[in-house]
């Protein structure tokens, strides 16, 4: 797989585009969602921890020290089966999670307030946090507190955003997860940085009124908002009007916001910095359109970028596409119009199930969903590629072979945006793997299909399309059909795929024979016939000699006692 990362990050879009064109039939309303968890008043502003009362027990103390690192985010500390949370946390994520608040060392005059979730629960309550505006740190232990005496080592191994979460975070999978950043230089010039790290898509737009800006935010609608804290090395007060406007259109929503530094002197360097997150070159925008990119369009873009890699600290972000958009190419409509329009939700309860994508969108893929999401909230403007869609879709229609045979494909389709996402940002399981290969054994057939069509749209389509198919023979020769949810489970790979693990795993399940048969191989070699081999807990495996054969011992044993 290493040899085609940007293969697979390329298809999600091609896979979308397809799936829209061949999808043009109404479908039956989406069922009403869940009702989602009130957010809490003050959703942007975790309180950070009281100062601690007494002299706190080691592991207490090691929670607080890692808590002044991220005061800006709950932490969810590891402690044998479950993930506890102390002091303003405890009381912050009970109300969030509706869990009972509880207290450690109950019998002292300031017992700390605490509370916790267990382990295999986690993903369950995490988007609980998440969608109230919190961002969490999880801390895990990196040892095994039954073999270690003292206190464990406990390492950072997540951190979860609003506006940087992967798949398995709750995220609805027809919609985009945006996080943005905001952008006005004193010129009055400015622009919006988006992207959602689970599907790989960065975009920039840049703008000229404060209305424009927000009107961009309004569309975008980012889960979460990073702000100038210091704009090119001079302070930003916080009164200036368009964060005001921002502040004041993150809170109407319940989106977090969070102050960041925005730097003038990496700019010149965002073609660098680019280049550095994108594995393929060839889908970014020329050099001369990044030249002609705006002071805060840079500023914006790098901000963005920089936030993202402090969070996904332990692997690195997929970045599929990038795109800098442009008015004249799409509609502009504003958020009035959206509304009372009811593209995406319903005017009156903000309900996806009576809009407009609800009664029309009938793609078979997760990603078809979301780029049609993205053709109706800016339509192109553009004459020849709006005809394109129409001659492309007009053609499906008239062959019932094919777009069937396309619907049928994509229906064992899985979400390769975020899969791939997953996968490069260390968070896959097994089992996401297997979904990936599964997902890609589809591309053949698909291909041939597209064999079949002549509009100028659908054929360039077809030229660009990979198949993938060494990506799926890799998979399928080294993989087993189902592969466990955990690691920790082991049976992944199959017998034959890798002789050393085939090794380990004989050893694993018939390691008496093996004892048996290297107890009887050394008394060969040594000549030692009362030759034993034991186990105990002190040295583990060992072999037995008494001391009247200590002269027969070969020079490769080591005495130990």
């Amino acid at each position: 797989m290493s040899s085609h990362p940007q293969s697979l990050q390329n298809h999600p879009s091609q896979l979308g585009l397809l799936d829209v064109a061949a999808d043009p039939a109404p479908a039956k309303a989406d069922p009403a969602p869940a009702k989602a968890d009130p957010a809490p008043a003050k959703a942007n502003s975790v309180p950070a921890k009281a100062k601690p009362p007494r002299t706190l027990a080691p592991m207490l103390q090691q929670y607080v020290d890692i808590k002044a690192r991220y005061t800006e985010h709950l932490l969810l500390f590891q402690v044998g089966d479950f993930y506890e949370i102390f002091f303003e946390d405890a009381r912050t994520a009970a109300d969030v999670l509706g869990i009972r608040l509880t207290s450690r060392d109950k019998d002292q005059t300031d017992p700390i307030p605490m509370c916790g979730v267990p382990i295999h629960a986690l993903d369950n309550y995490l988007p609980k946090l998440l969608a109230g505006g919190y961002s969490c740190v999880v801390v895990s232990q990196t040892e095994d507190s039954n073999a270690k005496k003292g206190m464990v080592r406990r390492e950072i191994t997540r951190i979860v955003t609003p506006g940087v979460r992967y798949e398995g975070d709750g995220l609805d999978e027809k919609r985009f997860n945006f996080l943005a950043s905001v952008c006005m230089t004193p010129n009055g010039a400015g622009a919006v940085g988006f992207v959602d790290v689970s599907t790989g898509h960065l975009r920039v737009r840049e703008t000229e009124t404060v209305d424009e800006l927000v009107e961009v935010c309004r569309k975008v609608q980012p889960a979460e908002l990073l702000l100038p804290s210091l704009l090119f090395d001079l302070p930003v007060d916080r009164q200036r009007g368009w964060l005001r406007e921002l502040q004041r259109f993150a809170s109407e929503l319940g989106i977090k916001a969070v102050r960041r530094p925005f730097d003038r002197a990496a700019a010149p360097n965002v073609a660098e910095r680019l280049r550095e997150v994108f594995t393929d070159e060839s889908v970014l925008p020329s050099r001369e359109q990044l030249d002609g990119m705006g002071e805060a369009g840079r500023a914006a873009l790098l901000a963005l970028l920089g936030y993202v890699q402090e969070v996904t600290f332990s692997g690195k972000p997929n970045f599929a596409d990038f795109r800098i958009e442009e008015q004249e190419t799409s509609v502009f409509i504003d958020a009035a119009t959206r509304r009372n329009l009811e593209l995406v939700e319903a005017r009156i309860d903000g309900d996806r199930r009576n809009s407009l994508l609800a009664h029309i969108d009938s793609c078979r893929t997760a990603m078809g969903s979301r780029l049609l999401t993205d053709w109706i909230l800016a339509p192109s403007s553009l004459q020849e590629e709006i005809e394109a869609r129409h001659d492309a879709v007009e053609e499906l229609l008239g062959d019932f072979d094919v777009l069937e045979g396309l619907r049928t494909e994509f229906a064992a389709v899985r979400d390769i945006d975020r899969l791939v996402s997953r996968i490069t940002g260390l968070r896959a399981v097994p089992r996401d793997i297997a979904i990936l290969r599964d997902s890609v054994q589809a591309f053949s057939a698909v291909k041939v299909l597209l064999e079949r069509v002549e509009t100028p749209l659908l054929v360039s389509l077809r030229e660009r399309f990979d198949t993938l198919e060494d990506v799926y023979a890799e998979l399928s020769q080294s993989l087993v059909d189902e592969p466990p949810l955990k690691y920790s489970e082991g049976g992944i790979f199959r017998e034959g795929f890798h002789a050393e693990i085939d090794r380990l795993r004989a050893i694993r399940s018939d390691g008496r024979s093996r004892l048996a048969e290297l107890e009887a191989a050394e008394k060969q070699r040594t000549g030692i016939s009362g030759l034993k081999v034991k186990y105990n807990n002190v040295f583990g495996y060992f072999i037995e000699i008494s001391k009247a054969h200590l002269a027969k011992a070969p020079a490769d044993y080591e005495r130990k006692q």
